[in-house]
């Protein structure tokens, strides 16, 4: 079983599997409202078991519940997070 600890200290979101870090999840505060999710990261001997879909599910849900507004320059988390209107 997963356990998804945020670790604000490290700006990040840290996913354990059989008492390793397996995986994290890092972001920037802009402001008070805006975190920008800039890498996502699973070690080796945990990929291909959704570990990444989770940690980016997890700060999105955690960044909803506390009305912030996420933007993504880590190119895995941009695929799950919607770009802000008038990004381009």
């Amino acid at each position: 079983m997963s356990n998804i600890q945020h670790i604000p200290e490290l700006h990040r979101f840290q996913i354990d599997l059989e008492g390793l870090e397996a995986g994290h999840i890092s972001y920037r505060i802009i402001n008070y409202h805006e975190w920008e999710v800039d890498h996502t990261e699973v070690s080796p001997g945990f990929r291909n078991r959704g570990l990444a879909k989770q940690l980016v599910d997890h700060i999105i849900s955690y960044a909803a519940e506390r009305n912030i507004k996420l933007i993504a320059s880590c190119d895995y988390a941009a695929r799950f997070i919607e770009p802000a209107p008038n990004a381009w």
